[in-house]
């Protein structure tokens, strides 16, 4: 099983606030985290293992995967085949 962590840091102002946030306690081998606006925490966040990036035009909703790593490449692979199959 795997512990999911969800960091949205549209409000962080600079990198120093991410200290008060406990993400060394948050972090662990079973450890997923997704980070929204991760551009406000250059040099103290982990580096990515896959980026989910999400557009929008009219209607139409969007989702591309960009894997970094064996294990990313592997889940973006399954994303994107579960995406494309899902309707609403």
């Amino acid at each position: 099983m795997l512990d999911l962590v969800h960091l949205d840091l549209y409000r962080i102002a600079h990198t120093g606030e991410l200290e008060f946030l406990g993400l060394e306690d948050l972090d662990s081998e079973r450890s997923v985290f997704m980070i929204e606006w991760p551009d406000r925490g250059p040099g103290r966040l982990p580096e990515p293992g896959m980026t989910i990036e999400f557009s929008h035009e009219g209607e139409l909703r969007s989702l591309s995967f960009t894997a970094y790593n064996p294990a990313a490449d592997t889940l973006c692979n399954w994303l994107s085949k579960s995406v494309n199959s899902y309707s609403s």
